[in-house]
């Protein structure tokens, strides 16, 4: 059985003859556990954040260091340095934070046991009331 774009079903019969009579045909299969090759770009040139008005953080993916480096600063009480919790391997270059399905990997998606791939980048942040920690 094979599944494409999604839960679909695509099926049919695969017939094989041999030229030699009597020969022996013999089958098998290679990386079963890969449903399909995801095929996916997108290119993302910046992130901002504004918090009350004020700029909180700003990342212009202008460092070449991939997530989970954070190029930007947190505007926090103490200015610190930013990552994030990422999904998959992420690529940067030229002032743009990639987002590739060759480098995607298996995520939950609400309402379904279906296989899905994507990759995520999560702005690591406090989630205290006064914005920051004590």
């Amino acid at each position: 059985m094979v599944y494409e774009d999604g839960s679909r079903q695509a099926d049919g019969v695969v017939t094989a003859t041999d030229v030699d009579h009597g020969a022996v045909l013999t089958w098998s299969l290679d990386n079963t556990g890969v449903a399909a090759t995801p095929d996916f770009r997108f290119l993302i040139d910046n992130l901002r954040i504004v918090r009350n008005g004020v700029q909180y953080f700003n990342d212009d993916f202008g460092d070449n260091a991939a997530p989970p480096s954070a190029g930007g600063v947190l505007n926090e009480a103490i200015a610190t340095g930013a990552s994030y919790f990422t999904q998959a391997t992420f690529a940067e270059g030229g002032g743009r934070a990639i987002f590739d399905g060759s480098r995607s990997v298996p995520v939950l998606a609400p309402g379904t046991t279906d296989i899905f791939y994507g990759e995520s980048a999560i702005l690591s942040t406090d989630t205290t009331a006064c914005g920051w920690s004590t």
